[in-house]
């Protein structure tokens, strides 16, 4: 068996590297809202490198039109679930599913 971090170690320990920071929420006091620094950015374009070899690898047996095709689909997937997101802020998954879904 594996144990995975929780989402908190996670955050607390890019916090501790320097790589996010963490600042209260204006409009709601119990949550807090994190923001990549300077640093967090620079180790982000040092992996685009990496990023795209994988990509060239994952989508190599794609030709160009598969892969036109496939971004056009992420994107839609993208926008419909950032719209979603929004305004499901402190609404039950229940709702959210109905709402999606139902």
């Amino acid at each position: 068996m594996s144990e995975f971090a929780s989402g908190i170690d996670v955050v607390n320990r890019l916090v501790g590297m320097g790589l996010i920071e963490e600042f209260p929420d204006e409009e709601d006091r119990r949550s807090k809202r994190l923001r990549i620094t300077e640093k967090g950015l620079d180790v982000i374009r040092d992996c685009f490198p990496v990023m795209n070899r994988v990509a060239d690898v994952a989508y190599s047996s794609l030709t160009e039109g598969e892969q036109a095709v496939l971004i056009q689909i992420l994107d839609k997937l993208d926008r419909y679930h950032a719209d979603h997101y929004k305004q499901s802020k402190n609404v039950g998954f229940d709702e959210v599913y109905e709402r999606m879904v139902g």
